[in-house]
This record gives C-alpha cells, structure tokens and sequence, in this order.
C-alpha cells in the first residue's frame, strides 16, 4: 500500500482540508493583523502633535480672561461653585471655591449649571475621574455621563465659540 492508496481514502482528504483550511485561516489572521497594527501607528503618527493626550475628545483650556464656572444644584454639593479650567465635550476639570475634600473620586454629581459668557449648560450627571492636589492647588476632572440634547448643543455652541476666542476670530 502505497501514498496513492492513503489519499484516495475521503477521511484522509478531508483532513488534509481541515489542515489546509486552518493555515490559510491563520495566516489571513495574521495579516490582518500587522495591517491593523500599521494603520494604528499611521494614525498616531498623524495626530501626535495635535492631541498630545490622544483623547477621543479634544480638551480646550478656557482663557483667564473668559469667566466660566459651574454651579452644582443637587446633594451634599448643592450650592458649591467653581471656575471651569477647561472643558471638552466629555468632560471638564474644574478648579474649586469650596474647602477641600468635599468631593472625592467616583462621586457621582446630578443638576449641575455651567454658566459661560454666551449660555448656560445644564449637565444632568457626571462624575468625578481624577482629583489632583499638587503645588498648593486642588483641580477636580468630570466625566459628564448624561447631558439632554438641547443642552449638549448648547455645549457645542460654547465649544465652537471658545474655539473662535481662542483663534482671535470672536
């Protein structure tokens, strides 16, 4: 008995497919994924000096000559008041006028009021990501988790207006 009489049988053919198959998938695999790897080096070669953060979100710094600050309505914050420092469509880091401590990581907060010089942005809840406490200053960073259509517009109008401030065009 010979090769020939091995190959003819159609158990043996099937998994010399079976085998084919598998290498042809694993090496489809593979290709896809240096291409992946490629694309993603080309994207981050393109944008490195425009986000040095790589946010999904760019963050704008708000100028000391606009005054932007936020109101929280609602909970043990109520009545607590802050300037903005910057913002982005996500989120924004804010710089206290309250005693420190009084917010902590994870905080959920709900109702709060940005107030800008062109509108005021409701946020109906966000959360606090990062509280920084470094060279004398403490800054609290908010990750905004539900904001109402019609205000989210108004948070894109502030944008794009902060955006023409910054650019000398306002």
């Amino acid at each position: 008995m010979g090769f020939w009489t091995y190959a003819a049988d159609p158990t043996v053919l099937l998994i010399i497919l079976g085998i084919l198959l598998v290498i042809l998938y694993l090496l489809i695999e593979r290709r896809g994924k240096k291409q992946a790897g490629l694309k993603f080096r080309h994207f981050s070669h393109d944008f490195e000096n425009a986000w040095p953060e790589m946010r999904a979100v760019p963050r704008i710094t708000i100028p000391d000559s606009l005054e932007v600050s936020i109101t929280f309505d609602n909970g043990q914050s109520r009545g607590l008041k802050a300037a903005v420092m910057d913002m982005s469509l996500s989120g924004l880091r804010i710089k206290p006028g309250f005693p420190p401590r009084k917010l902590s990581v994870s905080t959920a907060i709900t109702n709060a009021q940005v107030i800008t010089p062109v509108n005021t942005i409701g946020i109906k809840e966000m959360k606090t990501v990062r509280v920084d406490r470094s060279q004398g200053k403490q800054l609290y960073a908010f990750h905004i988790l539900g904001i109402e259509g019609e205000q989210f517009e108004e948070l894109k109008k502030f944008m794009s207006y902060l955006d023409k401030f910054l650019r000398h065009e306002a």
